[in-house]
């Protein structure tokens, strides 16, 4: 079963996750670019998960990194439709910080590049 918490957005992460999570996270998707400065907020054991590929050494040995690069599981639409049901059934919640019209495709990259936003541009057809 898939679950999240909502952890607020603090300059230390690993201390919001582990106020909300005491115990650690058992896993973490890592889609903004944390590094090991999320290692904290995992469980002894617990998973890292980097979105956009990792050095082969790491420094801490207390947590397991499994990168995944996107265009490795880009036929795996099991996983959204996954994620799909999760949502549908209000399991997890995927934020979105604003929504554009495909013509404003440029202006949702220019977004998504400079960072910092909490959510993602979506795009609607």
């Amino acid at each position: 079963m898939l679950g999240a918490e909502v952890v607020p957005r603090s300059d230390d992460f690993a201390g919001a996750v582990r106020a909300a999570c005491p115990g650690g996270a058992d896993a973490l998707l890592d889609t903004a670019l944390l590094g090991e400065a999320a290692f904290g907020a995992l469980r002894q054991g617990g998973i890292y998960i980097p979105v956009r590929g990792w050095p082969d050494a790491q420094s801490e040995t207390r947590v397991t990194v499994r990168p995944v690069m996107v265009p490795e599981v880009l036929e795996r639409t099991d996983w959204l439709e996954e994620l799909a049901a999760a949502a549908s059934r209000g399991i997890i919640a995927p934020r979105v910080h604003s929504v554009h019209a495909p013509e404003e495709a440029a202006e949702a990259q220019r977004l998504l590049l400079a960072g910092g936003m909490r959510g993602r541009p979506v795009i609607v057809f």
